[in-house]
């Protein structure tokens, strides 16, 4: 067996050393005509760079007269952009961020030139360091037009020097309201005079009631719509869709509720107002498999792309699902907003999840954003709740990233444990808690200090059948049957191998011809000499 191996691998080394001479030109092949023609061909400077034909272009000295058919700009030689050639630039560029990204704006930033260039840009001049002071920022707030154009303006200013009561009763719209005033009865006054539910949680009061854990106390103050049982039919919902302004607006209504409970969509979407797809457009996509039970509901700008990188197995969570042959892979919805596909996404999920196993996140659908915002009161209050840092970033990892960035995370952490002064659990007590989970990834999410250890240790082949992994799960479904080895059974010779230490392809050759003779090119104890691979405990069960 060992001489098979050992010939197979050969033939593989010999086979794509063949490979990289065939790929190779002969001797002379690159002259100048070829490499012109190979730079007509290239999109872009460094591509014909880093191809065969630029490697020649260069070491012959070709660069100059190939120079006229490369793609793009050429570039200047040293000492091109003076201050003379760099002010005319920035009168020919139309925005501050064209010039600033032209060659000429990366030479004004190496030679310091911004006092002698800048009244040659267009736009609003750069303001000097120390230029806004309150009496400024407070003038700048009763000339703009709305909080977000002064923020835009002086907020920088303001924001550091801590002016917000200063600047507040001078800035246009409904003023900021003074720390402490909403209280759980201004609240409640607040939510009788909304139409709606969701208008009241994206106001100030929604936020702190849902902060403080006031909705159950506000929930009788807030308007409610009911409709009978069977009222939405899908002629309603295409009413509703012609009379909504937005797709975002439709999708909040019980009608865009219905719709994604009953699978309409496909007859409702030509109804709804039109949206150009782009980078910032979104559609909602399903991986799902019958046989197995199990689905993935994810969303994406380019289906195609996305359904491209999932099949080549880079996405470790479908990994093996996509493999598998009977696996669909289907497109939800249109190209829709991005707030209105992460809502999409957390409804199809949420119906998904009552007729499949999900693989994908059981919580916070979509990768947008949240309605989640971390504050430093919210960082201090869970840090509260914490005795070590180690607990702090697994049950709060967004608060603990949040205040290291904000330089605010020894401050919070004062009355915190030393991880040093705690003793590190042992063996059983790290497989007692891996127990208490149903797959490793639960055990992961839940505590990854401890699952660290548990790894570190190699504790996982202890309880490997009471604790698999979703691949495991997965793998269930495409196995064959079961590998039978003297160091335990398994359901795959790449799981067999993993926890035994040898290759797969010796893991076959044991399990699938058990009746074979050990013979001496065998790595294996003298005493199992003579003997077939079923008498010292290897063998295939197939399903």
């Amino acid at each position: 067996m060992c001489h098979s191996l050992a010939r197979a691998k050969l033939s593989r080394v010999l086979g794509s050393a063949l490979a990289v001479v065939m790929k190779r030109k002969p001797n002379g092949h690159w002259t100048l005509e070829r490499c012109i023609d190979a730079a007509k061909k290239c999109e872009t400077r460094s591509e014909f760079s880093k191809s065969s034909a630029g490697v020649i272009a260069k070491r012959n000295g070709w660069a100059d007269l190939i120079e006229a058919f490369l793609p793009g700009q050429a570039r200047m030689p040293s000492g091109y952009w003076t201050i003379g050639r760099c002010i005319e630039a920035a009168k020919k560029c139309e925005t501050r961020q064209e010039f600033w990204r032209s060659p000429a704006g990366g030479a004004l930033r190496r030679n310091g030139w911004h006092c002698e260039i800048e009244p040659f840009l267009s736009g609003a001049p750069r303001k000097p360091s120390g230029y806004w002071t309150i009496e400024r920022s407070i003038e700048a707030a009763k000339k703009c037009e709305t909080r977000q154009e002064f923020w835009e303006m002086a907020g920088d200013a303001v924001r550091k020097n801590g002016w917000h009561d200063e600047v507040e009763p001078f800035l246009p719209g409904t003023p900021r309201k003074p720390s402490g005033y909403w209280t759980i009865e201004h609240c409640i006054e607040a939510a009788k005079e909304f139409e709606t539910r969701r208008e009241f949680n994206k106001s100030s009061a929604g936020v702190i009631a849902r902060r403080n854990g006031w909705l159950e106390t506000i929930e009788l103050f807030l308007p409610t719509t009911y409709y009978p049982s069977g009222y939405w039919t899908i002629e309603r919902c295409i009413e509703v869709a012609k009379e909504s302004e937005t797709r975002s607006k439709f999708w909040a209504t019980s009608a865009g509720r219905v719709v994604v409970r009953n699978g309409w969509h496909d007859y409702v979407a030509t109804y709804l107002p039109k949206v150009e797809r782009s980078s910032l457009l979104r559609c909602i996509y399903a991986i799902t498999n019958d046989e197995l039970r199990v689905a993935y509901v994810g969303l994406t700008y380019d289906f195609e792309k996305r359904m491209a990188t999932h099949k080549t197995g880079r996405y470790k969570p479908t990994a093996l699902l996509t493999e598998h042959f009977s696996t669909k892979f289907t497109q939800l919805t249109d190209y829709i907003p991005e707030s209105d596909a992460q809502e999409l996404e957390r409804m199809y999920g949420e119906e998904y999840k009552q007729t499949y196993s999900m693989i994908s996140r059981d919580v916070n659908y979509g990768q947008l954003g949240s309605s989640h915002r971390v504050t430093n009161t919210s960082i201090k209050s869970a840090a509260l709740q914490c005795q070590t840092r180690t607990e702090f970033v697994e049950r709060f990892p967004s608060e603990y990233n949040a205040a290291r960035n904000r330089k605010m995370l020894d401050k919070v952490c004062e009355h915190m444990i030393s991880g040093w002064v705690l003793k590190e659990p042992t063996d059983n007590e790290l497989v007692v808690t891996a127990l208490l989970y149903q797959t490793k990834m639960d055990f992961h999410k839940s505590s990854r200090s401890r699952y660290s250890l548990f790894c570190k240790r190699k504790l996982q082949y202890r309880i490997a059948e009471y604790l698999p992994s979703t691949a495991q799960l997965l793998a269930v479904g495409n196995s064959t049957g079961s590998y039978h080895t003297p160091h335990g059974n398994f359901i795959s010779s790449n799981a067999a191998a993993k926890a035994i230490g040898i290759s797969s392809s010796t893991i076959d050759t044991r399990c699938k011809k058990p009746d074979r003779i050990i013979n001496s090119y065998c790595k294996v104890p003298k005493e199992w000499m003579g003997k077939t691979w079923r008498e010292v405990g290897w063998w295939f069960e197939p399903k």
